[in-house]
């Protein structure tokens, strides 16, 4: 479920797009009979499957009109190679889907204070199912399915727009996929060192502790965007709260070098067991880990469900790690003081970062960046944007509105969801950037731009054909989006695009080097943009086959098999039933 589906339930009545909000937001509660467009055999389906859940969690007395018995849940595609039809499976991408939704289970199943533990494996994939049938009810309801049936068989075919909007999603899950593979070859450089000189990471991170305050001040600016050189501009009460997040940062990064030098001493392995450590006293002192800080979340970690865990103790200082990244990490152990540095950063990160950032760190031979400003009055005097760049080779003007996460705090793409589509960041920066606009006519706006600029040739009829609208913000799950004229980037994508540069990692050979691009990056034009990005990708030797991937992606469909359970009533056995959902 991506940011396109919002831009399709605002074509459709205030009150259908609080209905469908409502069921991707409480699934095991909504009510599918509001659903109009969807097939009935579809909605009875839904149906007995939510109340079949419901049940299974102690929610609900009542059993459910058929119930319902889960035979599987695989994910394919098919790649045609005439003559022939090669299936592929994916299942490492089948993988993370399943557990998306099992995030979310998580979180609901938290909010009912229903422990994850009584759950078990055929509740779970039941669960799942669910969760999976919900999105794509969802999805036809809002027109980016069509329904085709067989005697046995729904299928759910994407609508042509919706397919070309998915491409920006998968864009964006791509750069990402290759940003953390340029971290995991940071943490793989020190373990290789390590192992070079003979030694446990630990040990050697012991005797150089600024590799690990390296890594963690890339990771921070990265997940958190908290750039470490800028935190000392903050009010003193949140430079605080950052030393707190810093530690614990520096304890997720550790163990994110545990959990890499234990994948290179089972390379083979399917599933690779948790790692173990000795963690004394001794070593934390060498490492630079206040022993409090320690014990703070090792208690914290015992209070924690399974899924959420930092470690296991085992005793005499050994410990057996959970498996969190870091941001998951800082949302989970950090949530207190992450808030505190957020209620000082959010305001001074869309005010001063991106200004000074940007003066820092981009050639100013190909762009400039000015302070904004705003307006106050009436809704129709009233403006705000937050920074404006000059492209000095194109002669345009980017108008910027800035926006930075700082409620969300759940490890999931819904909290996300959340915070942009049921708070008020998202319709206010539009909000802002569209009034903005649309007084590119007013003597106030040109002035503005004339004096931030020190452009004498500023009119109305330049602000009209040589700008465009960026909103910048610092969610990568909304990175390459584009919603009425606005185009979406995320901070650091930003970034790289105005520096020509961005990271690459070369598959074959297992390190990262940097492509600089030649030419202007088309900020105006999300497609443009993509499409100069991606040719200058797969230019270089090595690198993903971006046209394969996205063949396959596009393709690949989830098949949810299911088959009615037999009743006393209905003594044949009843066959199986298929719904082929697009994965997406």
């Amino acid at each position: 479920m991506r940011f396109e589906c919002l831009k399709m339930t605002n074509q459709l009545s205030a009150e259908k797009t609080a209905q469908i909000r409502y069921t991707l937001k409480h699934p095991l509660k909504a009510d599918f009979n509001l659903m109009k467009n969807v097939d009935a055999e579809l909605i009875t389906f839904a149906k007995n499957l939510q109340k079949q859940c419901r049940g299974s969690i102690g929610l609900e007395l009542d059993r459910p009109d058929q119930e319902i018995r889960i035979l599987g849940l695989r994910a394919e595609s098919r790649i045609s190679n005439f003559p022939l039809v090669r299936p592929l499976k994916l299942d490492t991408s089948a993988l993370l889907k399943r557990q998306g939704f099992i995030e979310m289970i998580y979180e609901d199943l938290h909010h009912q204070k229903i422990p994850m533990e009584r759950i078990g494996e055929s509740h779970l994939d039941l669960l799942v199912a669910f969760y999976l049938t919900t999105e794509a009810l969802v999805l036809v309801e809002c027109g980016a399915y069509s329904v085709s049936k067989t005697i046995n068989t729904i299928t759910l075919n994407k609508s042509a727009a919706y397919e070309r909007a998915l491409y920006a999603g998968w864009f964006c899950g791509m750069m990402n996929q290759m940003s953390k593979r340029a971290d995991l070859l940071e943490n793989l450089k020190v373990v290789q060192e390590a192992g070079n000189r003979g030694l446990p990471v630990l040990a050697f991170c012991g005797q150089r502790p600024e590799l690990i305050d390296r890594l963690t001040d890339s990771q921070l600016d990265k997940a958190l965007s908290l750039n470490v050189r800028f935190v000392h501009r903050l009010e003193p009460v949140a430079q605080q709260a950052f030393e707190i997040v810093y530690e614990r940062a520096r304890v997720a990064t550790i163990l994110q070098l545990l959990w890499v030098e234990s994948q290179q001493r089972h390379p083979h392995a399917r599933q690779l067991p948790r790692p173990v450590a000795n963690l004394s006293p001794a070593l934390l002192v060498q490492l630079r880990i206040p022993y409090f800080v320690w014990k703070e979340m090792t208690e914290l970690s015992a209070y924690k469900p399974q899924h959420d865990k930092l470690f296991d103790p085992l005793g005499s200082d050994m410990y057996r790690l959970g498996d969190l990244s870091l941001e998951q990490v800082m949302l989970q152990y950090c949530s207190t003081a992450l808030q505190t540095v957020h209620s000082h950063y959010g305001k001074w990160f869309e005010e001063e970062y991106l200004y000074t950032l940007i003066n820092d760190e981009i050639p100013t031979s190909r762009y400039r960046v000015f302070e904004g400003g705003k307006a106050k009055g009436s809704s129709q005097e009233k403006f705000d944007v937050d920074l404006i760049i000059e492209d000095v080779e194109a002669d345009r003007l980017f108008f910027c509105q800035v926006k930075y996460r700082h409620r969300a705090n759940l490890p999931f793409f819904r909290s996300e969801w959340d915070e942009f589509f049921f708070g008020n960041i998202f319709s206010k920066g539009i909000a802002q950037l569209k009034g903005f606009e649309a007084r590119f006519g007013d003597d106030k706006v040109i002035d503005l731009v004339k004096t931030r600029t020190g452009r004498r040739d500023i009119t109305a009829d330049y602000l009209r054909r040589r700008t465009s609208l960026l909103f910048v913000h610092n969610l990568n799950a909304f990175d390459f989006s584009r919603y009425d004229g606005i185009q979406f980037y995320e901070w650091n994508t930003l970034r790289n695009l105005l520096r020509r540069q961005i990271g690459q990692t070369y598959r074959e050979e297992n390190v990262r080097r940097t492509v600089t691009y030649k030419e202007r990056v088309p900020l105006e034009d999300m497609e443009k943009a993509m499409a100069y990005l991606r040719d200058q990708l797969v230019s270089q030797p090595g690198t993903l086959d971006m046209d394969s991937e996205w063949r396959v992606f596009s393709r690949a469909k989830f098949q949810l098999a299911w088959q009615p359970v037999h009743t006393p009533s209905r003594r044949w056995m009843t066959r199986p039933k298929r719904l082929v959902i697009p994965f997406d």
